[in-house]
C-alpha cells in the first residue's frame, strides 16, 4: 500500500483550513456551472419588430420585399406544394432569422433553435434543438415542421411571403410576414 506523501497531507489540510461557508460558496458556483451548460440556449420573449419593406434586403429578396432577416415570419401553411395543410388555428409557429445565421421561434408549443446557411437561394437548416413540452393541441404539426426543416433546400421571398422548400421539393412551409409573436 501507498504511503501518503507530505504534499497529499498538506493539500488535505489546507481544504480544511477553508471556513465551511468558502467550501460551500465553491462546490454551489461549480454546480451552477454545470448546470448551466446543460440548459438549452435563451430564446426571446418577444420576437425583433419586422423591419420595414423598403430596407436593404436579405439574400434571396430584390428592392421592396420584406427581408429574411429580423422578421417574424409565421407559418400560414405546409406539405404538399399543390394542396398545402393550412396551419393550426391557435397555434403559432414562427421562425426568426438573425444576421449571426441563427433561427429561432416556436414550433407551436415548444420553442427551437438552430443554425442556418443561405448561397444565392438556396438554404440548409442544422438539426433544430427544442424545449420537450408536451400539448394538448398541435403537437403533430409541431413533429412535422422539426423534420421539414432539416430537409430545406431553397427559399423564396415574394413581398411579405417567405416560402420554404423542403423533402426535395415534395413539401413547402409558407410564410407571412408578422409584427405579433
Amino acid at each position: 500500500m501507498n504511503k501518503p506523501s507530505k504534499e497529499n497531507d498538506l493539500q488535505r489540510y489546507a481544504w480544511r483550513r477553508v471556513p465551511l461557508i468558502a467550501r460551500w460558496t465553491v462546490m454551489m458556483l461549480l454546480l451552477g456551472l454545470v448546470l448551466s451548460a446543460c440548459m438549452p440556449p435563451a430564446t426571446p420573449t418577444q420576437p425583433p419588430p419586422t423591419a420595414p419593406a423598403q430596407s436593404t434586403p436579405a439574400s434571396g429578396t430584390t428592392s421592396g420585399q420584406t427581408p429574411l432577416e429580423n422578421t417574424n415570419w409565421v407559418l400560414q401553411s405546409y406539405g404538399d406544394p399543390n394542396n398545402p395543410t393550412p396551419a393550426e388555428q391557435g397555434v403559432t409557429v414562427n421562425a426568426l432569422f438573425s444576421p449571426a445565421k441563427s433561427l429561432s421561434g416556436s414550433s407551436g408549443c415548444n420553442t427551437y433553435t438552430s443554425r442556418y446557411a443561405i448561397t444565392g437561394n438556396t438554404m440548409r437548416i442544422d438539426q433544430p434543438k427544442a424545449t420537450y413540452l408536451s400539448c394538448p393541441q398541435g403537437m403533430e404539426q409541431e413533429g412535422i415542421y422539426l423534420s421539414a426543416l432539416v430537409s430545406v433546400t431553397s427559399y423564396q421571398i415574394t413581398g411579405s411571403t417567405l416560402e420554404i422548400v423542403y423533402n426535395k421539393g415534395n413539401g413547402l412551409l409558407k410564410f407571412s410576414a408578422s409584427t405579433a409573436p
